[in-house]
């Protein structure tokens, strides 16, 4: 393989996506998602802060109908619910009247006691918070009732209140936090998937589109066919590792502007979790199952005469892709399970089962050394066997040939 004729397909390639406007405005596009979806926190503070008078919203007014002052006390409820405003009627209401109150958005909910066992709530069914708001009330009432028969038993205020309250607990985790590793190890797997699955194809359409336009016969020519398929490998290789390097950029700086706004969020934490580490090995690995599947794909595009026929041809190998993934997703869940462990050592399910299992758990440097290795080593056979498959395919027109067509072409082709 000429090596000046490999760095001309690879600048070639890499610099027609760089043209390439609907390449562009994608990856502009989702960069700027990813940068506003990591600012929204803050622009809803800056728009709430706007809207509000002296920067200080009117609370969603809650109502409390309790007739024999069984829940009398509302500064129990605005004291654990601080986002709303609460008032006692002592008088009972229609329920139509109340439904309206409601529909009017003159009211966010209304507690009507019957008795101490027996409660009826109204609300608007508007999103997640009018069921958490009706939960939040049943539980301070239940609160209330329990304290109210600790004190009828001659227990004293404080204590009832530390009985109702329930032991302080202090959970210390020893490794990794799961949930942690969970939230960031399915964005990055899926992030993974994507970028293997797409240029992996765009190898084969590559190849195909070429030589449906008999544009090949030319290249051939000129060029040694090794270097054509390297080439476009490397080329679209480099434009995936950029546009994830980007995006990962963007992630890592948004969140960082945007820390303060998320500190409480689970998603923050998660990511402010992630080990430089991880970064670098998913990079490795990306790597690695780009060279194993898009090889492949260059394989497959070089025995289809049309671009519609790449779909049909590419069939199993997108079902490795998936299964690939899906296994990935499953470890997530069992990373240290027998099968797990064993699926990482396979080198077309390595960039995933192994990736996961490293980001949600702990495993030996030497087996991550190993299926590294191993997975590194398959690349090279894979590539050499479909640099083969694309000396012979490239010819070939019409119908896709048969496994026995194929293999007579193999033994029969030109060594370059």
């Amino acid at each position: 393989m000429k090596t000046k004729q490999l760095k001309t397909v690879l600048f070639y390639e890499y610099g027609r996506y760089l043209h390439n406007k609907v390449f562009m405005v994608l990856t502009v596009a989702v960069t700027v998602i990813i940068f506003v979806a990591l600012a929204f926190p803050r622009l809803m503070s800056l728009v709430n802060a706007a809207g509000e008078p002296g920067g200080e919203g009117e609370k969603p007014a809650v109502l409390i109908i309790d007739p024999q002052k069984f829940y009398s006390d509302e500064t129990i409820f605005a004291a654990t619910l601080t986002g709303y405003t609460f008032s006692v009627s002592r008088s009972p209401a229609d329920d139509d009247a109340l439904k309206k109150r409601i529909e009017d958005d003159e009211l966010k909910a209304v507690l009507v006691v019957e008795n101490p066992l027996e409660l009826r709530i109204f609300q608007k069914e508007n999103g997640f918070d009018s069921n958490l708001l009706a939960g939040q009330l049943q539980e301070i009432c239940k609160q209330q009732l329990q304290i109210s028969s600790l004190l009828d038993r001659g227990v004293s205020m404080n204590d009832a209140a530390a009985i109702v309250a329930g032991p302080q607990v202090e959970l210390v985790t020893v490794g990794k936090s799961f949930l942690s590793a969970y939230i960031y190890t399915y964005a990055l797997v899926m992030l993974l998937y994507m970028a293997i699955m797409l240029y992996g194809q765009f190898v084969a359409t590559s190849v195909a589109t070429e030589k449906s336009s008999r544009a090949m016969e030319l290249l051939i020519t000129s060029a040694n066919p090794d270097a054509l398929l390297f080439g476009k490998i490397l080329g679209n290789g480099l434009a995936g590792l950029s546009q994830l390097s980007l995006w990962l950029v963007t992630i890592l700086v948004g969140w960082r502007l945007n820390f303060a706004y998320w500190a409480d969020n689970p998603v923050s934490t998660a990511f402010s979790s992630i080990s430089p580490h991880i970064l670098v090995l998913m990079v490795v690995f990306y790597v690695l199952g780009f060279f194993i599947f898009a090889s492949a794909y260059g394989a497959v595009g070089s025995l289809v005469s049309r671009v519609e026929d790449i779909q049909t041809a590419a069939t199993p190998l997108m079902l490795m892709v998936i299964s690939s993934f899906t296994l990935g997703m499953f470890g997530m869940n069992f990373p240290e399970m027998a099968w797990v462990k064993v699926c990482s050592f396979i080198p077309v399910f390595t960039p995933m089962v192994m990736f996961v299992r490293v980001c949600m758990s702990d495993v030996p440097l030497w087996e991550l050394v190993v299926s590294i290795c191993l997975t590194a080593v398959a690349v090279a056979l894979i590539a050499l066997f479909s640099a083969r498959i694309y000396r012979a395919g490239i010819l070939m027109y019409g119908k896709p040939p048969t496994p026995k067509e194929l293999v007579a072409a193999l033994k029969n082709q030109k060594k370059y």
